[in-house]
This record gives C-alpha cells, structure tokens and sequence, in this order.
C-alpha cells in the first residue's frame, strides 16, 4: 500500500509558540559562519580622529556588525601618555634615532545587557565582524593592546645609510597595557529589538513520482519532498522569508523562498516552503539505504538586513525516510 504525507491545512494548525534564538554558535560541521550571518551587516566605525559612527538603521538584535578600527587611534594614546611622547621619552624617537611602531595585536571587547565581555581579535586591517545576540538591548565595546611592535635605527648618517639601518632593524614587542575606553567610560550604543518574529512552525515529508526503471529487480525509485512551515513578520514591500538547505553536509546549498499563506488566530502570519523533490530517492529489495539529513536554517529578510534561526547553531534536520511510503 502507498501512503503519503500531506502537509496540514492552516485551519488545523497548533498555534503554540516555539522559542528561538538567531545568530546563535555555528559548529564546524554545522551551516559556516558566512551563510548565517546578515547578508547586510551593521557597520561600526572607530576612525583617528575619535568619532564613531554606525551606518543607518543603528543597530539591531540578531544582526551582524563589522567593526572597522584605526589602529593610528592606540598610537596616539600611547604617544600622549608623557608631555613629550611616549614613544621619543622611551626609544628616543626623536632626533638622530628614528623609529617605526605597529600595533598588531589589538582585540575588541564587547558585551551586552551588562553581561560577560567577549574578547575578539582585530584582523590585520583592524576589522572584526560579531552578531548581536536577538535578547540585546545595550552594547558595550572597549579595544585593549597588550604592546606594540617597535623598530628603532639610528638616521642621523645620511639618507642612503638610514635607510640601511632601517632595513637591518627588526621589530620587538614592547610590553605597554593600552586601552582605548572612552576613559574607562567605554563606548555604549543602543540596539533595538529584533525585525520580527521568526520561527519554524513545523516540517515534514511526501513521497511522488514512484517508479521502478527496466533493468533493475526489485529496485524502484521516487521524490522525496519536503514541506517547512514558519512564523514569519507580516508580508511586506521590500520583505521576503525563506530557508538555506543541504542534503550533502554544506558542501553546496541553496535558498527557496517561502510564500504566506495567511494570518494565525494568533496574529502571526504563516509562511510556507515546498521542496519539489528535495532528492530522488531509490531502494531495492535486499538493500538498505544510507540515511539522506536534510539540514535547514531559516530566514527573513527587509531593507537588506538577513536575520537568521539555524536553532542555536544545529540547524533543523529532517532524516528523509529510506522507503517509499
């Protein structure tokens, strides 16, 4: 006997809630970092001159932000630690003796909600990319060097020899605690609350297009669909809802975009995906199939900012069943 598996219709829905977290861990075997993360990130700016500036929108839960810091920032702080530099009083940088620093170690700190601070290195162009967890409301940043990388030469024996002691001259760490914390009063901002709502209601699957190809005994082959249901923000001008799937463990994916399908009793709206198939499936007689995991993570997208539930970093499974039922 055949039997199929037939998505519910919306009048028949549970309408219990289900608790999500977006942007959450993303484990190594799991959906990488790039593809949950907000296909437009906040941006958060720390220049020389000591403003701040967060690109338009402000800051959001469950949001991307990349950090872009100048590293000339700790510079001037440590060179203004004495009345005559910190760096000619120490190295004597000034003169006859030339020098060169770098900061190549400098890690951003930031918390949320008064929480525990996270350590995130800067990458050698002084840029860092985090997510805001979806419960933020407050964000607290701080950068710390633990030192600098410091190389001295004498140049007071002319252009060509200078440039010689330059050359021979290395680099050394310089142990030097450097914060840049707005005097210890760090920089603070102001997140809002997460787009919408977003949350898978429920999946499942159907089995069509059963066959049994000339040639194989008692072999036989069919589709594997895959339905999703999701709670979604209300349809929009510029909103779209989806999920990001695999069946081969991320080592390609692809998107599929859902439709509403109407309001709950609740007052949320219902989104819904069909795969059609997610694979063709075959199985014979004397054989047992390797088991096919669908993984999935959801998504909504406005004005360009992606939020993400990839289920605190798991991603949702769905064993695709290995007979034809």
């Amino acid at each position: 006997m055949v039997c199929f598996r037939l998505r519910p219709a919306l009048s028949s829905l549970c309408l219990s809630l289900v608790t999500v977290a977006c942007g959450g861990p993303v484990p190594a075997d799991g959906l990488d970092i790039d593809a949950v993360q907000a296909s437009a990130p906040a941006s958060m700016s720390f220049s020389r001159s000591f403003s701040t500036e967060i690109a338009q929108g402000g800051l959001q839960a469950g949001q991307a932000v990349q950090v872009h810091y100048d590293a000339d920032r700790m510079y001037d702080i440590v060179n203004g630690s004495s009345s005559v530099g910190h760096f000619a009083s120490a190295h004597h940088c000034y003169g006859y003796g030339c020098c060169e620093v770098q900061f190549s170690n400098i890690e951003m700190r930031w918390r949320t909600d008064e929480g525990t601070f996270v350590s995130t290195p800067l990458a050698a162009d002084g840029t860092a990319q985090f997510i805001l967890p979806t419960s933020a409301r407050h964000l607290e940043v701080y950068f710390f060097s633990p030192g600098y990388d410091l190389k001295t030469w004498y140049c007071g024996c002319g252009p060509e020899c200078g440039a010689q002691n330059r050359e021979r001259a290395g680099f050394g760490l310089q142990r030097f605690d450097t914060y840049d914390s707005r005097f210890g009063e760090n920089y603070r901002f102001e997140v809002s609350a997460p787009a919408a709502p977003l949350a898978r209601r429920d999946d499942g699957q159907w089995a069509s297009n059963w066959a049994a190809p000339s040639g194989i005994r008692y072999g036989w082959q069919w589709d594997a669909n895959v339905w999703v249901d999701l709670l979604a923000p209300n349809p929009g001008e510029d909103r779209s809802v989806g999920i990001r799937w695999t069946v081969d463990g991320w080592q390609s994916h692809q998107d599929a975009m859902a439709q509403f399908e109407g309001i709950l009793a609740s007052g949320q709206a219902q989104w819904g995906v069909d795969l059609r198939p997610a694979r063709r499936m075959q199985s014979c007689a004397w054989c047992t199939p390797d088991p096919v995991i669908l993984e999935y993570a959801i998504f909504t997208e406005s004005d360009g900012v992606r939020t993400w539930d990839n289920a605190d970093g798991a991603n949702y499974q769905i064993s695709l069943s290995t007979v034809y039922e």
